[in-house]
């Protein structure tokens, strides 16, 4: 399948600048280990390199805020993540907690078991009450379909559909933890295709070179989440710490 290489702005994908490609990776780290000196290190490359989001556990967004505060890097976070089965009540409560604690952009897993039972109106209702959380505040949304789970075409589809009527910003493949699936132009271009320009696309998992982001962002990623931003920006030789 071939991708048309240009941004919406006009700049040709296969000539981006370090600096552009940069503005749209969220550098992530969610790991359970991490430490604050790690958060710390983490924060120092997204100013470094003017990432887009530091994306870190919730637990540590009160010191990246700190540290970010009055940069072009903002501070992301992730809940219900990677199996978003907490309940809709849970998943709310969150948004409100990030949000009053100046977190604007997050991500958050759907529930597939809801629509692997055909409960589509409840997988709706769990989506949807996230985002209307969310929209007073002006946060940015970014709904993880787990692909891993989701291998159906037809559920994924659904999946997309019904993420775009409730109002989310962004769908996104994978967590990168979930059965171990990593972004493909393939998948993102059909859930940049499902968009319709009705939502946008973050890809995650296993983007570990410039090579691998140019080709997402080609076939429609707005987005990239990954814990090698570096090597993406420098063209240096990652070291994977994680998967996503």
């Amino acid at each position: 399948m071939v991708y048309a290489l240009f941004l919406d702005e006009g700049n040709r994908i296969d000539h981006m600048t370090a600096q552009e490609l940069a503005h749209l990776i969220q550098y992530t780290n969610v790991a359970p280990d991490m430490t604050r000196d790690q958060v710390i290190a983490h924060c120092e490359v997204c100013l470094e390199y003017e990432l887009d989001a530091a994306m870190l556990a919730p637990c540590w967004t009160p010191l990246a805020l700190d540290i970010l505060r009055g940069s072009s890097s903002h501070v992301a976070s992730a809940f219900s993540f990677p199996n978003g089965n907490d309940s809709t009540a849970m998943k709310v409560a969150m948004v409100h907690s990030l949000v009053e604690g100046g977190v604007l952009d997050f991500d958050f897993t759907a529930n597939s078991g809801y629509l692997l039972s055909g409960m589509e109106s409840e997988f709706f209702a769990d989506l949807k009450a996230v985002a209307d959380a969310a929209r007073p505040a002006g946060a940015q949304t970014k709904v993880i379909i787990e692909f891993g789970i989701l291998q159906q075409e037809s559920l994924r589809r659904r999946a997309a559909e019904l993420a775009i009527e409730a109002g989310i910003d962004f769908l996104k493949q994978s967590s990168g933890f979930v059965n171990g699936v990593p972004a493909t132009p393939e998948d993102i271009g059909f859930l940049h295709r499902v968009a319709a320009g009705k939502a946008r696309v973050k890809a995650s998992g296993k983007i570990n070179s410039r090579e691998k982001a140019q080709a997402l962002i080609a076939a429609g990623a707005s987005l990239l989440g990954t814990s090698s931003a570096v090597a993406i920006v420098t063209g240096k030789q990652p070291i994977l710490t994680t998967s996503y």
